[in-house]
C-alpha cells in the first residue's frame, strides 16, 4: 500500500471518528425513543441529593415531555415539577406500578430486594415514611398510575417519595439524558 494510501485511510477513519462522536453527543439520546413529543433542554442540577450520580452544578441534557411518548420505567431519572412548587426536582424512579414494595425494619424490598442506591447503601425508611408510602399500596403493590421516586440520599429525612408519597405521571415532565 502507497504512502498516500494509508495517509488518506487514516484521514477518513479520524474524520470518521470524529463525526460519529459529534452525531452521538447530540443525537444519541435519540436512540430506541419516539422523540416527537421531546423538547431537549439543557438543565443544572441544583443540590447534592443526586450525588453521585449528578453533582450539584452539573448540566444535563433534559428532554422535557418525554414522558408523553415514551414508556415510563424504573431506574430512570425524571425531572419532576410540582404544581405547589415553582422549582424543578430530578429523582431515579425507583417502582412503577405493579411492583411490590414490602418494608423490613427500616428498609424496603422492592419485588423481593432491599432496594438500595447506586453505591449499593441501602435506603432508610423512618415509620413517618412507612405510612406515607404504604396508604396507596394494594396488597403492597403500587397502583396504576402511581410511580415511587428517589434521590440519592439513603437517609429518610431526603426529599423523595419518603416524604411527600407517590407521584402521577403528569409530575414528570420529563428524563435526564447525561
Amino acid at each position: 500500500m502507497s504512502k498516500k494510501l494509508k495517509f488518506i485511510t487514516v484521514a477518513v477513519l479520524i474524520v470518521g471518528i470524529v463525526f460519529g462522536f459529534y452525531l452521538w453527543q447530540n443525537y444519541g439520546w435519540k436512540i430506541g425513543i419516539d422523540d416527537s413529543c421531546v423538547k431537549l433542554e439543557e438543565h443544572n442540577i441544583s443540590g447534592v441529593s443526586m450525588a453521585p450520580l449528578l453533582k450539584d452544578g452539573e448540566r444535563v441534557k433534559g428532554l422535557t415531555g418525554y414522558y408523553n411518548c415514551n414508556e415510563i420505567k424504573r431506574g430512570e431519572i425524571a425531572i419532576l415539577k410540582f404544581l405547589s412548587r415553582e422549582e424543578t426536582f430530578v429523582k431515579k424512579i425507583a417502582g412503577v406500578p405493579g411492583d411490590e414494595l414490602v418494608f423490613a425494619d427500616n428498609q424496603l424490598k422492592l419485588n423481593g430486594e432491599i432496594l438500595t442506591n447506586s453505591v449499593s447503601e441501602p435506603y432508610l425508611f423512618s415509620e413517618v415514611s412507612q405510612r406515607i408510602i404504604s396508604i396507596p399500596l394494594k396488597a403492597g403493590i403500587i397502583p396504576e398510575g402511581k410511580y415511587f421516586i428517589l434521590a440519592e440520599e439513603i437517609t429518610a429525612s431526603a426529599f423523595d417519595s419518603r416524604q411527600f408519597g407517590f407521584v402521577e405521571k403528569e409530575h414528570l415532565i420529563g428524563r435526564v439524558e447525561k
